[in-house]
């Protein structure tokens, strides 16, 4: 009756609200798909120079945390669907181009285990967000993968690993030069 469609549209305006409660805010979703490139220990003030750290960054592996570090935080945009879907091929290339080296892989849901990548993504405007870390200790590369669910976050982050990997590289990354999503996507981090 007349009762029941009162609480079955009140339910439906309620899971309207929560959802457009859910969505980011329109500088937020600009960030998504995107190199960026996340300063763990503060910005520096530019007069200044280096800054050294009241106390070292966090280390893993033996390679501590850059000054900048990649990361590229994602929903599964269908804008960016082949660099998700072959970012882990491109990783593979670049590292065994690297001569394998060892890669390590920290999920961090929480922004408990690396609170200096957590406050970076914070001042970027991203709150609650989880992420992944990919250090590659041999190399001193650290990268990161945002998003909250968990494939999504090891996509994008084996995608920024394997585009701090080929901007190590003098003349790009010729292994991954077939990936076009890719190679737009290593450009726009050079370019950042």
């Amino acid at each position: 009756g007349p009762a029941a469609m009162a609480a079955a549209a009140a339910a439906a305006a309620a899971a309207v609200a929560a959802t457009a409660a859910a969505a980011l805010p329109p500088a937020l979703e600009s960030l998504r798909d995107v190199p960026l490139w996340l300063q763990p220990g503060g910005p520096r003030p530019l007069a200044l120079g280096p800054r050294a750290p009241a106390r070292a960054l966090q280390d893993v592996g033996g390679s501590p945390c850059p000054p900048l570090v990649l990361a590229l935080a994602t929903e599964w945009s269908n804008r960016k669907k082949t660099l998700y879907s072959r970012a882990e091929e491109a990783c593979r290339r670049l590292l065994a181009d690297a001569g394998n080296p060892d890669v390590l892989e920290e999920d961090d849901p929480q922004g408990v285990k690396f609170p200096e990548v957590n406050a970076a993504l914070e001042r970027l405007g991203f709150k609650k967000e989880c992420f992944c870390v990919y250090v590659c200790p041999d190399l001193h590369i650290w990268a990161v993968g945002v998003s909250m669910k968990g494939k999504q976050r090891f996509l994008a982050g084996q995608a920024a690993l394997a585009a701090a990997l080929a901007l190590r590289r003098p003349g790009g990354a010729v292994c991954v030069g077939d990936i076009q999503a890719f190679s737009g996507f290593v450009a726009q981090a050079r370019a950042r």
